[in-house]
């Protein structure tokens, strides 16, 4: 479960990362291992099937569904995933 967590965590950031600075995400991602690349491939292939106006329509139910549920910003707290991580970073490394 460690590997998929820290895939996770990585999808996460370097979608975040790519949205600031694009040449910075492609930097990392190069230096990432072939076996690790494979992974990122396959993963992207099998959400691409998925891509279209169902999958738009399903993103915005989830998204009315969540805001519902008083949370407000809705779908996009998904990336509060990324602060936390950044956070978490910051505590540990700090003296």
């Amino acid at each position: 479960f460690r590997y998929s967590g820290d895939m996770l965590a990585f999808v996460y950031a370097s979608n975040a990362l790519y949205s600031a600075d694009s040449g910075a995400a492609d930097a990392v991602s190069a230096g990432l291992s072939s076996g690790v690349r494979r992974d990122l491939a396959y993963g992207a292939a099998y959400w691409r099937q998925f891509a279209g106006p169902v999958a738009d329509a399903s993103e915005s139910v989830n998204d009315r569904y969540l805001k519902a549920n008083r949370q407000s910003e809705g779908v996009k707290s998904y990336g509060r995933m990324v602060d936390l991580l950044l956070a978490l970073q910051r505590k540990e490394k700090a003296p």
